[in-house]
């Protein structure tokens, strides 16, 4: 096992795995925790989770942690996939816009609508340039957080004791 690629977790008691308002969801400190150990793993390793505890774990709460952080980050990749489509609509729109906008400013060509003719045209190209950036940025951005997820999902989970 690369020690660079190793998340270790260790628990003191069971309490700091869930969070306090429901036994059945992961704590967010303990996801964020996660997720932010992740960050400086290249997306091509592989990823491996320790989690070192000092009492006696159940193989059913050790099944049920695992399930839990792989359920947890899943839920993230759906909305991802919500967002993402979210997004690639908004784009979608911004380009037509942008392109009908354009289109406007250069039928517009008698003198005394000059103004109006670059307010179009400026119009325009603001919507072209967010598509631009939403699909280059946001999208991107995304992608690759989906991959860290699913990196997640399919880590290897060990469970160690310690004293």
């Amino acid at each position: 096992m690369n020690e660079k690629n190793e998340i270790i977790i260790v628990i003191n008691e069971n309490s700091q795995l869930y969070n306090q308002f429901n036994n059945s969801q992961l704590s967010d400190e303990l996801r964020e925790y996660i997720y932010s150990q992740v960050k400086g793993i290249p997306l091509k390793s592989e990823i491996f989770i320790s989690i070192y505890h000092n009492y006696e774990m159940s193989d059913y709460e050790k099944k049920k942690l695992v399930k839990e952080i792989r359920e947890s980050f899943g839920l993230d990749i759906r909305e991802n996939y919500i967002t993402n489509k979210f997004e690639s609509y908004k784009r979608t729109v911004l380009l037509i816009v942008g392109m009908i906008l354009l289109a406007v400013s250069h039928l517009l060509t008698a003198d005394y609508l000059y103004l109006l003719n670059q307010f179009f045209g400026i119009s325009g190209w603001i919507m072209i340039w967010e598509y631009i950036y939403s699909l280059v940025f946001f999208s991107f951005k995304t992608k690759y957080d989906t991959k860290r997820y699913e990196k997640l999902i399919k880590s290897k989970i060990y469970f160690r004791e310690y004293e």
